[in-house]
């Protein structure tokens, strides 16, 4: 992302809105790669719920850089949506 649309909650909102399609496409977790490098993204992901469960080695071709593997748990239960209410509300949405 462009550094002048940085911190502007702009990626926050995308997640939620991908837990909402996810949810109602039906999925029940969600999952995603991102750079070990990227410790602003890991604190979103993880305060959204999800948990590191492994690794992708040299997973990026542009730097060999290792890609951490998340996932959430199931994103109908009870306090994954209760967890998403209270981060949409503080989104003020």
């Amino acid at each position: 992302m462009l550094p002048e649309h940085r911190r502007k909650r702009i990626g926050e909102r995308m997640l939620q809105r991908l837990f909402e399609v996810a949810e109602v496409m039906g999925g029940q977790w969600l999952t995603l790669e991102v750079r070990v490098s990227n410790l602003p993204a890991q604190r979103l992901y993880e305060k959204y719920g999800f948990r590191r469960a492994g690794v992708r080695r040299r997973y990026y071709s542009d730097n060999n850089e290792d890609a951490l593997i998340m996932w959430t748990e199931k994103i109908r239960d009870r306090a994954v949506q209760d967890r998403l209410a209270e981060l949409r509300k503080a989104l003020g949405e």
